[in-house]
């Protein structure tokens, strides 16, 4: 199914600049930003997941931002249910709807328009062996390659995205990656570590220890771990940025590993090609 108009999609890595990129093209098309990010969802988790900051988002409207407290369970299923309320909303405003993220899933569920009612990445028990994800596989209709069937970790992900083989046309979406050279992503990686600590991220995650505890899962998921480690006074502040760098970094990795196989982005390298994609999309 289409959605209700045309949509413009921004992807790319950590740090890449998508997030200042889509505000200034949504200012310029009259859009809205929907948040694609697994992360900052969650309330309260603004500095460590890098979330747009107040000013961007009183330039333009934000959705799918701050939807649940982090000791509450969120799932791609129901990301994809927000996400289209959210584009539904905009569009009828008469507005362009930008989806933009790094959570490669949750991008793709929504703009393949996945079903997701048996693939719920949230809900695919990690301890399943390697016959009884085939036979998973085998039931969901998903064509895995052979290779990837003899491989648990390979097949564990393939089914969690809804099958590459089995992926549906890309709805009715301009889908922009935001391209970076490794050396100037990794300098804006160390910057937005040192922002990070400079805007108050150790309160942060203090107030996120007091209020949910160190076990809590979206503090393990989301690059806390070396924060919490900080305050247990486990590790010292430089092995602290060394180990927040290392997170990002790993990050960006699999994100790019994740885009670069889809052949539906157009790679752009300023906001001017991005106008002009934008702008040629949009008067067809």
């Amino acid at each position: 199914m289409e959605f209700r108009s045309k949509v413009v999609a921004i992807v790319g890595q950590t740090a890449s600049g998508k997030t200042r990129l889509a505000v200034e093209l949504a200012k310029k098309f009259k859009g809205e930003i929907i948040c694609a990010d697994s992360r900052t969802i969650y309330k309260g988790m603004d500095i460590g997941t890098a979330k747009p900051s107040a000013s961007q988002q009183e330039e333009v409207p934000h959705h799918c931002l701050d939807i649940i407290y982090p000791d509450q369970q969120y799932s791609v299923a129901q990301f994809k249910i927000d996400a289209q309320n959210a584009i539904d909303n905009i569009c009828s405003k008469g507005k362009v709807p930008f989806i933009v993220g790094g959570s490669g899933l949750y991008i793709d569920a929504l703009l393949y328009d996945f079903d997701l009612e048996k693939k719920d990445a949230r809900k695919l028990d990690k301890d399943l062996d390697l016959e009884e994800l085939q036979l998973m596989s085998r039931k969901l209709g998903l064509n895995a390659s052979e290779q990837t069937m003899q491989n648990k970790q390979h097949l564990m992900r393939f089914i969690e995205r809804g099958g590459a083989s089995n992926r549906k046309k890309l709805r009715n979406t301009l889908l922009i990656g935001v391209e970076l050279d490794k050396e100037t992503l990794n300098k804006r990686i160390a910057e937005r570590v040192d922002q990070m600590v400079s805007r108050g991220i150790i309160n942060e995650t203090k107030n996120l220890l007091i209020t949910y505890g160190s076990q809590n899962i979206a503090l393990k998921t989301s690059g806390y771990g070396p924060l919490v480690s900080f305050i247990n006074s486990e590790i010292s502040s430089d092995e602290t940025k060394s180990g927040l760098v290392k997170i990002h970094k790993n990050l960006a990795k699999k994100q790019k590993t994740w885009f670069k196989r889809n052949k539906d982005i157009n790679w752009v390298n300023d906001i001017y090609q991005a106008e002009q994609l934008i702008n040629d999309y949009l008067v067809q």
